[in-house]
């Protein structure tokens, strides 16, 4: 665990983390800028206002990082449902696709078979015939066609699904690590200026007994 000496608001702290030390500088620098730019927007406030006006802002920025997260979480799982979805789809046109093919194999096969041709009585039979196996050729050719342009969407969606769950779990450290860290630099914060304000008060009791 490494332990560094951090400037914030004009007061050195002590921190305590696992993170390296240019992990740790900039998240102080990050707080240290957010105090800095209160103070300088309002001249007549105090620093441990603005201490505590700092910390509701990084509060609000990681409430809003954990909002974003949760609709790329909401949108995760609504492309996996649709994912399952698809899935489901190219497996009942396999099923589809497989039978058609047996049916096709099986009518060549009659249509091939001297004793099966035989026993039409008639050319209008035998065309009838053609035209059936003509129908189910073009029939298992949509299919095909078909099962192509979902196997395309799936692909598509595979690849926006390994985003969004990169995304999701980048998201989820950089929330867990802003929080943790601001609940550390508000410790700090605020053990600092209760040590400022017992030093206070330790001065003017000590004026008054002077005086």
């Amino acid at each position: 665990m490494n332990i560094i000496t951090v400037r914030i608001n004009g007061m050195e702290y002590n921190l305590k983390a696992e993170e390296n030390d240019a992990y740790l500088h900039m998240v102080a620098r990050y707080v240290d800028k957010k105090i800095s730019t209160l103070m300088e927007n309002n001249s007549k406030i105090s620093r441990p206002d603005a201490t505590i006006l700092a910390a509701l802002n990084l509060g609000d920025e990681a409430f809003k990082s954990k909002e974003a997260y949760e609709r790329i979480n909401e949108n995760y799982k609504a492309l996996v449902n649709e994912q399952k979805s698809l899935i489901s789809e190219i497996e009942k046109l396999k099923a589809a696709l497989e039978q058609a093919s047996l049916e096709n194999q099986e009518l060549k096969l009659k249509a091939c078979n001297l004793e099966t041709l035989q026993q039409y009585s008639s050319k209008e039979e035998l065309k009838k015939m053609d035209e059936q196996m003509d129908i189910m050729e073009s029939l298992v050719k949509e299919v095909q066609e078909e099962n192509k342009k979902i196997k395309q969407e799936n692909e598509k969606y595979v690849t926006v699904n390994k985003k969004l769950f990169s995304e999701k779990r980048r998201l989820g450290d950089e929330v867990c690590d802003k929080n943790r860290k601001i609940k550390e630099l508000l410790k700090e914060i605020e053990v600092k200026n209760i040590e400022i304000l017992h030093e206070k008060q330790r001065k003017n009791s000590l004026l008054k007994i002077n005086a």
